[in-house]
């Protein structure tokens, strides 16, 4: 079976914290490559509240995102709450 090109993405509150994520992930080959992305704002509605916060965004280069992978970057040390792998479409709608 051919290996298939995975991009997980993800968020931290730091930058330093983003750095260490993508190290550790490249160092244990989970993933081929990470990129930072520091400066993403998010804005969203929490417990009836609009909220709006800076975020590192995180894109993790990989051909398949392993038990191992997934533990390291959800672990205590890192305490990433999501990880995803999108699904591209030409339009997906957006409920609010």
């Amino acid at each position: 079976m051919d290996p298939t090109a995975l991009v997980v993405l993800t968020t931290l509150g730091a930058e330093e914290d983003a750095r260490r994520l993508v190290t550790a992930l490249v160092r244990e080959r989970v993933v081929a490559c990470g990129t930072i992305l520091s400066g993403a704002r998010s804005i969203y509605r929490w417990e009836g509240e609009l909220s709006e916060e800076t975020e590192v965004v995180v894109l993790l280069k990989t051909d398949g995102f392993t038990h191992r992978g997934w533990s390291l970057a959800a672990g205590g040390l890192f305490g990433v709450g999501m990880l995803t792998k999108p699904t591209f479409a030409a339009y997906v709608p957006c409920s609010v």
